[in-house]
């Protein structure tokens, strides 16, 4: 197990990795440090994020009961699959 001071360089320096695009694009440095140290993480990802107008990553926003639609079109069986298999053979 790790000691807590280990716990809290590898904490910080997940935070420094967040706020590296920061520092590059606007060549401030001191203030993302600092936040860097105070904040959590998602709060400085958030931080991050607006400051760049980035969009947040993952998936993309989709409307309600869509995901229900795909699952169920998925399971749905394939129409032309069925009917080759209800050709009679030649």
């Amino acid at each position: 197990m790790k000691s807590p001071p280990t716990r809290a360089r590898a904490s910080t320096s997940r935070r420094l990795t967040v706020v590296v695009p920061a520092i590059e694009r606007l060549r401030e440095w001191k203030p993302w440090l600092e936040w860097a140290g105070q904040l959590p993480t998602i709060a400085l990802q958030e931080k991050v994020s607006a400051a760049l107008d980035a969009l947040p990553r993952g998936r993309e926003p989709s409307p309600p009961g869509e995901r229900f639609r795909r699952t169920v079109l998925a399971a749905m069986p394939d129409i032309e699959a069925m009917e080759l298999v209800d050709r009679p053979l030649l």
